[in-house]
């Protein structure tokens, strides 16, 4: 390895450092794909327009990734979560997207997304410590008919939404917090730099007992080199220090499955068609 080339974990980066990282990672995964990000929100707004529940949805890669799904405790049971998801399939359906994925840490929910159309292909254990984090896909959404309530609406007006967003974020985040208790968290960034240049970066957060890996990309020309195994071990290390002794990651064919399961990274869910003509690859491991 260059002596000039420096890999350490950096607390504090730029915005302008971060950009070009994920400009980077973005470029390489367009030579495959289609790269475009689109979001979805849909809200359930009692008869005095609060917010009572909520679904955060992106549309990438032609999948329909769902990562928020709330009701408020009091409308539970009254099949205002089945709507909420109906909604947003079918908001979906309409950009011709007609596959869903998400993930849920509590159990009691996992039938309820069963009845839905939606199976476990991938679970997590203690994640967060206690519990286990579900993957649940659902390959063939369906147009669902919505019946209207007079005890609540469902909104997905796009003036309100940053606001009824931000809401519900908090909503959710109070729950989190009395289920679970203060759960650590803490972002991580590591740079390898030559000459003040950015070669390599990986960026992920520790949080719920695992390390996340979200981007790990190299410059083209530091490729084959160990420069991405450098940069993995420093991120590795830094959950270590954290406390946490879990990572886990996702990858596809076009990407880098072979070079995590050299670095001791395990399959633990398989989906087809994530991008669409690729297979997707969430692994594992234990540090």
């Amino acid at each position: 390895m260059d002596e000039k080339i420096t890999i350490k974990v950096e607390e504090k980066v730029s915005k302008e450092d971060m950009n070009y990282l994920q400009k980077s990672f973005r470029a390489y995964n367009k030579k495959y794909v289609n790269t475009d990000v689109k979001s979805l929100k849909v809200f359930a707004l009692d008869e005095n327009n609060n917010v009572i529940g909520g679904v955060n949805g992106i549309l990438v890669w032609g999948w329909l990734n769902i990562d928020k799904h709330w009701v408020d405790k009091r409308y539970r049971g009254k099949g205002l979560g089945k709507k909420l998801l109906f909604k947003i399939q079918n908001e979906a359906l309409k950009k011709y997207i007609t596959k869903a994925s998400l993930q849920t840490i509590v159990k009691d929910t996992v039938p309820f997304y069963k009845k839905l159309g939606y199976e476990i292909d991938g679970i997590l254990e203690d994640r967060p410590h206690g519990n286990n984090c579900y993957f649940l896909k659902n390959e063939f959404i369906k147009k669902r008919p919505i019946i209207k309530s007079s005890k609540f609406h469902i909104s997905t007006n796009k003036e309100k939404e940053d606001v009824y967003y931000k809401i519900l974020y908090k909503k959710i985040e109070k729950d989190y917090e009395e289920c679970l208790g203060d759960i650590p968290f803490k972002l991580v960034k590591v740079f390898a730099r030559k000459d003040n240049k950015i070669i390599g970066g990986l960026s992920g957060y520790i949080g719920w007992n695992w390390f996340y890996i979200s981007i790990l990309w190299v410059d083209e020309s530091y490729r084959k080199m160990g420069l991405g195994k450098k940069i993995l071990k420093e991120a590795e290390k830094e959950a270590l220090d954290f406390g946490v002794d879990k990572a886990f990651l996702g990858t596809t064919e076009f990407q880098a499955k072979d070079f995590y399961q050299n670095n001791g990274y395990e399959i633990f869910c398989t989906r087809n068609n994530l991008p669409p003509g690729y297979k997707n690859f969430s692994m594992k491991k234990y540090l």
